[in-house]
């Protein structure tokens, strides 16, 4: 059997009635908190894709000629009527001179409809995509299409329209040449979408009447 110790404290505990114990501890002062740190700084904004029409005819008749009318419709959109013929509808925070929209593009203000019956030697018209993304492309669709004329080389690369007018995408734009002859009578419409994968990014849209001779 192995011998049984007992231990005892090497210092004699207080027995005295009354009295308590003091302990007296010393803190370590603690670590400086520390802020935490700044976040990195954000990389530059990306602006939203905006598609509009660049109308430089109807600028310069709006700086040129009698003031165009206005008119706020139904569907938020502005309508700028041009005399002869000429209809535009715009979108989005106007560009105000002297108080009045006046139809110059910006990423913000944009032309997204024009109606117009081309006379003769009609200037071309463009669309573009403002802070287009990489990928984006353009979609253009006549809804009375021409028949392919593949013999016309000149033809080759633009979507023609029953009336001879003809649309194509010159790289970020979309370009619409039109017919000198306005012999042809009749109705089209154009419809530019640019396009990311499957999401449209913004819409452009040109209807064309001719009256004929």
């Amino acid at each position: 059997m192995s011998e049984r110790r007992r231990f005892f404290p090497a210092t004699p505990v207080q027995r005295v009635p009354g009295r308590t114990v003091e302990l007296e501890m010393q803190l370590r002062p603690e670590a400086p908190v520390l802020a935490p740190a700044a976040p990195p700084p954000l990389p530059p904004a990306v602006g939203v894709p905006a598609a509009t029409w660049l109308p430089g005819r109807f600028t310069a008749m709006w700086q040129n000629e009698d003031p165009p009318e206005i008119s706020a419709e139904a569907d938020g959109r502005t309508r700028i009527h041009f005399w002869g013929g000429y209809q535009t509808w715009w979108v989005g925070e106007p560009m105000l001179v002297d108080g009045v929209p006046a139809p110059l593009p910006t990423p913000a203000w944009r032309c997204v409809q024009v109606d117009m019956e081309p006379g003769w030697g009609e200037s071309a018209l463009y669309g573009v995509l403002w802070d287009a993304p990489a990928g984006a492309q353009w979609v253009l669709a006549w809804n009375s299409p021409a028949d392919p004329a593949p013999d016309l080389p000149l033809l080759q690369g633009w979507q023609v329209s029953s009336l001879g007018d003809r649309a194509r995408v010159d790289q970020a734009l979309v370009t619409v040449a039109f017919l000198a002859d306005g012999g042809n009578s009749g109705e089209a419409q154009l419809v530019a979408r640019a396009m990311l994968g499957d999401t449209v990014l913004g819409e452009l849209v040109l209807n064309v009447t001719r009256q004929g001779w």
